[in-house]
């Protein structure tokens, strides 16, 4: 585990739980990945993750793993909201 690359970004690496053998990628706190490129393809992120950390890049691209990211409840209240307000001027428009 490079504890130093881990936090290079200002924030720990979503993997680092996996590297420091608390969590399993597996588990509950990792789904699988939306693949935006190609297996063979190459991007900027695909360069950097890979010099950054190869067992970063392994779970990431090879594995097609991400962390399990929640919603805000301000973010689900305001969903919630719109849903409700265009429910309600869509009924006035149509009677």
């Amino acid at each position: 585990m490079n504890t130093a690359q881990c936090n290079s970004y200002g924030t720990a690496c979503e993997f680092m739980d996996v590297c420091a053998g608390v969590q399993d990628i597996n588990g509950d706190q990792y789904q699988d990945r939306k693949q935006r490129s190609g297996p063979k393809e190459l991007s900027h992120s695909k360069l950097c993750s890979y010099h950054g950390c190869k067992r970063k890049y392994h779970y990431r691209y090879n594995m097609g793993k991400e962390h399990v990211r929640q919603r805000a409840p301000a973010l689900e209240f305001g969903s919630v909201m719109h849903l409700y307000f265009a429910a309600y001027f869509d009924m006035k428009k149509n009677g």
